[in-house]
């Protein structure tokens, strides 16, 4: 996953692309090969003219100029492609321990460590414990 800026907030177009990302894919010289697609288990995607295309691992950005080569090499002179992240299903992190709300939920911007805690709501009152937790990335 990409880093976060000392804001704590990440580029949509630094995002590294996983399975079951959705996304919307528009080629801006032929709308009708516009798609929304999943990115499936084994990181790809598949387009009409040009198939299962590897997508997992790769940036935004990075899947624009695949797809415009790709489209290059047969079918089109200078395509122009947009590639959005519609939902990012695919860096998951599990919160379990003492907090009072344990779960699994999505990162969808780089969030800093204590935000899981206060998103799961915080850590129970236990007078004289330590509280245990752990933050697992799946």
């Amino acid at each position: 996953m990409a880093s976060a800026d000392s804001t704590g907030k990440m580029s949509p177009r630094e995002y590294t692309i996983g399975p079951d990302d959705v996304l919307d894919i528009n080629v801006f010289e032929a709308q009708e090969l516009n798609r929304q697609v999943r990115v499936s288990a084994n990181g790809e995607i598949s387009l009409p003219l040009l198939g299962a295309v590897p997508a997992a691992g790769l940036t935004p950005r990075e899947l624009e100029k695949s797809l415009e080569e790709l489209l290059r090499q047969k079918y089109m002179k200078d395509p122009h492609i947009g590639v959005f992240v519609r939902e990012m299903q695919s860096h998951a992190v599990s919160v379990v321990g003492a907090v009072r709300k344990p779960g699994t939920f999505q990162i969808s911007s780089g969030k800093r460590c204590w935000r899981f805690f206060r998103l799961r709501k915080g850590w129970p009152r236990m007078p004289g414990k330590r509280s245990q937790f752990c933050v697992v990335q799946l």
